[in-house]
């Protein structure tokens, strides 16, 4: 899960790079410029900044960076600034042939990554370092500890969430004789149980062998291995099990004793800030409750790097002032009027509630090292206003044509890598998209059969979109949602700016609002409000991560979508899901959206409620508000003969269609034109709606 607070409007990348060149201009460089707006952007926007600026200015940005900062925040910028793949493998060069060698820093990386992530890694290491990891390891490494590494890296090993408990407890039996049961150790069985069985895997080996043997296998480990090679091992267990856990004990770590471990910090913060740091929190919070991470970094971070006021202090820019002090877990925080933006702490910093005291600084202090505000920014408003199970909705603008106008396709259900129809579908979508001048384009979700993806690497993403939707006109933005098939795989991948430089045409996040001059679009998660995948899954495993608590996910997201539809002075408003609320197909109505969601849409005036699930196209219009329930999920495979309506429902079945097609949409300030194409880029149902040029309704 991206979990970096980002601004709520998609910024130009031109007026990021301008603001960058401002800053490195004149005496000095003006740090809090940079870092507010590096530490805001993901890695997509980032590296969008990186080809404007080298545009603009012929020159690189990194180069720039390097020149003009220094210190910690130098090293943690030009960290930042890569995608995740080159960070780590730059953070793994560096710890096998820098000035200092660093073999914790390169095990903790090798040993934390899934197998795909470092084949990637290992690409950009040659490329661009000219040199083999496998090469560094052996150089810097030795003896068992080499060994599991070089396993590590060489291993192509399953990743998916399937295990064989059977095989699980015949290993756990080997991991017993090699260990605790003999006098001395077998490390090559350790070796290659550990480097060979996926996460999922491991994890049940563990839960077996402490049924079998009364002891963790973590203690095992401990007991029977010591050094790099204990270290190593116990990183990929932990990683296995609970890697939010394991990283946010690695925090602590890093933030506890004499001084701050700024190395560590920084790599830990920098490398998961776009990945799971809410799932890191959310451990941090419940292992120790007695004081929040968040709080303990503030306090470390400041008592190393503060002097008494009346030295030089550093510059806060005004946003990120914005951010500490409106800190819950800071009190009475002030700034001296005197000494311009410099932050400065009079009093004391008050734990929340469940904490167990304050800490009181005896002597007023300024901050004096952005790298503290650096990684406060980067991670600030996740510890401080991060809400466990919240799924905020992010607004990004997208703008309509010259007169106002838009002209969308919307498509679900489509990605067989070509089989079922997809391809045909996707070359009258080619042609019609270019008829029409499109802006974008809408999936309605389950954008990968059978199970998602895998990870961010996963070759079915190219197989079943790059490849498959070619057509100039369909090279613009795909806003997408996750369905439930989405969900048996990695669905947090399909988040990943890894994709979108995959392929820069594609965007999905879980929820968010999406403005256009003219109308308002609301994706929404559906997935989640089904009951049968939690209750009866039909062993199909689903990737809830960030989900939980269902409830609580659930009603803040309703609660938001009901603010942002009231606050909405749009013209047209428009929600997107995957699941149907109305629909005569195979599955019909999705009553947890009829009772929760249907409601909230009908109170609020929503013009359309626009979905996939239903392997069909379909138009249905609501009898009592002008509502209407419209099906594109006829992207690939369809379920023909499947169709269940009565006359006597008070909605109206306009239309329906059981086959593959999709639909289109243009839209002005006072008409909107809904149009169902099927496979042969046949016209088989048209809608039009029109409003007052004045209505707000």
């Amino acid at each position: 899960m991206a979990t970096l607070s980002i601004p709520p409007v998609l910024t130009s990348p031109r007026d990021d790079a301008v603001k960058l060149y401002k800053a490195f201009k004149g005496f000095g460089c003006d740090t809090a410029t940079v870092v507010h707006i590096l530490a805001h952007r993901d890695a997509t926007q980032r590296a969008l900044i990186e080809q404007e600026y080298r545009a603009m200015y012929s020159e690189e940005l990194s180069k720039r960076l390097s020149s003009e900062l220094s210190g910690d925040v130098k090293r943690a910028v030009l960290l930042w600034m890569p995608d995740p793949a080159a960070r780590d493998a730059t953070i793994v060069r560096n710890a096998l042939s820098g000035d200092i060698i660093d073999l914790k820093a390169a095990t903790e990386v090798l040993c934390s990554r899934t197998p795909s992530q470092i084949q990637h890694f290992k690409q950009i290491y040659h490329a661009r370092f000219h040199a083999y990891l496998e090469h560094d390891i052996e150089n810097q490494a030795s003896g068992d500890h080499q060994k599991l590494l070089l396993a590590c890296v060489s291993a192509m090993r399953y990743e998916g969430p399937q295990v064989d408990r059977v095989m699980a407890e015949a290993d756990a039996k080997s991991l017993f004789k090699a260990g605790e049961k003999k006098l001395g150790t077998d490390e090559k069985i350790f070796i290659r149980i550990f480097s060979e069985r996926s996460r999922s895997q491991l994890t049940a080996i563990s839960a077996a062998y402490h049924s079998m043997y009364g002891n963790s296998l973590e203690k095992a480990v401990k007991s029977e291995t010591s050094g790099l090679f204990e270290f190593a091992l116990l990183t990929i267990l932990r990683c296995a099990e609970n890697p939010g856990m394991y990283f946010a004990k690695e925090l602590h770590k890093a933030m506890k004793g004499i001084g701050t471990d700024d190395s560590k910090l920084t790599r830990i913060v920098v490398t998961r800030a776009e990945i799971d740091m809410q799932y890191i929190k959310a451990e941090a919070e419940q292992s120790r409750a007695e004081l929040p991470i968040f709080l303990d970094f503030v306090i470390s971070t400041i008592m190393d790097d503060t002097e008494v006021l009346g030295t030089k202090g550093h510059v806060i820019s005004e946003d990120n002032w914005t951010i500490l002090s409106s800190s819950t877990y800071c009190a009475n925080i002030k700034k001296d009027p005197q000494q311009g933006s410099c932050l400065h702490i009079f009093s004391y910093f008050s734990p929340n509630s469940s904490s167990s005291g304050t800490v009181v600084p005896t002597e007023p202090m300024a901050v004096k090292n952005e790298i503290s505000i650096l990684i406060c920014v980067i991670v600030g408003t996740i510890f401080i206003n991060g809400k466990d199970g919240n799924a905020e909705l992010q607004r990004f603008d997208h703008p309509a044509k010259a007169d106002g106008s838009l002209s969308i396709l919307v498509v679900g259900d489509w990605g067989r890598k070509g089989k079922y129809n997809q391809s045909e579908v996707a070359y009258q979508m080619g042609i019609t998209g270019e008829k029409m001048d499109l802006d974008f384009i809408i999936s309605t979700g389950d954008n990968f059969y059978p199970g998602g993806l895998t990870d961010e690497h996963d070759t079915a993403f190219e197989e079943s979109f790059t490849k498959i939707y070619t057509a100039p006109s369909l090279q613009k933005l795909w806003y997408s949602v996750l369905g439930n098939h989405d969900y048996r795989g990695d669905a947090l991948a399909q988040l990943s700016p890894i994709l979108k430089q995959r392929d820069s045409k594609w965007f999905c996040l879980k929820s968010y609002i999406l403005s256009t001059d003219i109308a308002e679009f609301f994706f929404i998660d559906t997935t989640p409000f089904q009951d049968k995948y939690f209750t009866d899954p039909e062993d199909e495993v689903y990737d809830w991560r960030g989900v939980l608590p269902r409830e609580k996910y659930l009603t803040t997201l309703l609660k938001d979508l009901e603010s942002a539809l009231g606050e909405s002075h749009a013209k047209w408003k428009i929600v997107v899901g995957h699941h149907t609320i109305r629909s005569g197909g195979i599955h019909g109505d999705t009553q947890e959206l009829v009772k929760r969601l249907l409601p909230i849409l009908q109170a609020n005036n929503v013009d359309m409620y626009i979905n996939g699930h239903d392997h069909c196209l379909e138009h249905i219009s609501s009898g009592d508000s002008p509502l209407q329930f419209l099906t594109s999920g006829g992207g690939s495979k369809a379920w023909r003969g499947s169709y269940s309506w009565s006359s006597n429902e008070e909605d109206n079945m306009k239309f329906y269609y059981d086959g593959q097609g999709f639909m289109t949409m243009r839209i002005t300030r006072n008409e909107v034109g809904i149009d169902f194409y099927d496979i042969f880029g046949n016209i088989l149902h048209k809608w039009t709606a029109s409003k007052s040029l004045f209505s707000t309704i």
